[in-house]
């Protein structure tokens, strides 16, 4: 029955260093970080909720103990991906709505214009 709690932690660290990648290259702009992305991650997360719940009693099983320092290394590096992820969004709604601002003034501009012909 041990083995069980191990393979999932083993499972969950495999997806949540897949899905940090994913966040790594969205951040270099090979990728996009979509919203089934955010859900993949709160699903891999919630996965591990009945494991940390019991996790003193776990700590003293020596093979899972590996996976569950593995799994908070895994948080500590996804909580910086997902803080510089946050950063990049904002900087995009940014320059987006600057964009608009933009073409907003071009159509009040171009309104104008055909008035005045």
């Amino acid at each position: 029955m041990e083995a069980l709690p191990r393979d999932q932690v083993c499972d969950v660290n495999g997806r949540l260093r897949a899905a940090m990648e994913r966040g790594r290259n969205a951040l270099a702009g090979r990728q996009n970080f979509t919203a089934e992305d955010v859900r993949a991650l709160l699903e891999i997360v919630g996965q591990m909720a009945p494991i940390v719940a019991n996790m003193s009693k776990l700590r003293s099983v020596p093979q899972i103990e590996s996976e569950l320092f593995a799994y908070k290394q895994n948080l500590i590096e996804l909580r910086e991906i997902t803080e510089n992820l946050r950063f990049m969004l904002v900087a995009r709604r940014t320059r987006l709505a600057s964009k608009l601002a933009h073409i907003k003034a071009v159509g009040s501009w171009t309104t104008a214009l055909n008035q005045t012909r």
